[in-house]
């Protein structure tokens, strides 16, 4: 029998790689309202706080038919998900092409369509109304009593508060009455 003198190799085959996982998609929270960018022509853009990593804060471009939206999900504390809220998009500039967070076009407040024809109070069928009973809460009375003050005030400087001013303005009245009747 010959021996080969030539030792071989051995070698163990090397574990397969396995594909990283791709990152999870950020969570953030809008902290502050959209300014114009300097950088960006024509953009807006907020600063959003990261909620699930370490990442710092970056900004998010939207454009100006967008900033109520993000001004009242900054105020309704909501949290913006990327790729479904907003993703990284390239856009063109001066020095060729940057990548910029964007917001994605279907988030702003629509405006509500104007009626063609409104009703008036005469097309309406009568409705038996039932009587009701004299308010004797304190505390309503109170508070109607503030609000009819502060309606009274906007009236005289030329001052038409939308409805949400004025819900806020009931809820505080209503809270200072409550206050104030737990003081005496």
């Amino acid at each position: 029998m010959i021996e080969s003198t030539v030792t071989m190799a051995r070698h163990k085959p090397s574990p397969k790689r396995s594909k990283k996982e791709p990152p999870a998609p950020a969570i953030v929270k809008i902290v502050g309202e959209p300014s114009l960018s300097k950088l960006d022509e024509g953009w807006y853009f907020f600063w959003a706080e990261h909620q699930n990593s370490g990442r710092k804060d970056w900004s998010i471009l939207c454009t100006e038919e967008q900033i109520d939206w993000v001004v009242e999900q900054m105020q309704d504390n909501v949290q913006l998900i990327e790729g479904t809220h907003f993703a990284d998009k390239r856009m063109r500039t001066e020095d060729g092409y940057v990548t910029r967070s964007v917001l994605a076009e279907e988030f702003q407040i629509d405006e509500p369509a104007p009626e063609e024809n409104p009703m008036t109070w005469q097309e309406f069928a009568p409705v038996a109304q039932t009587p009701q009973k004299p308010v004797t809460d304190p505390i309503a009375l109170e508070t109607l009593r503030r609000y009819r003050i502060w309606i009274a005030c906007c009236q005289a400087v030329g001052i038409k508060p939308t409805e949400a001013q004025c819900c806020e303005a009931m809820r505080t009245f209503e809270s200072g009455a409550i206050i104030d009747s737990k003081k005496r």
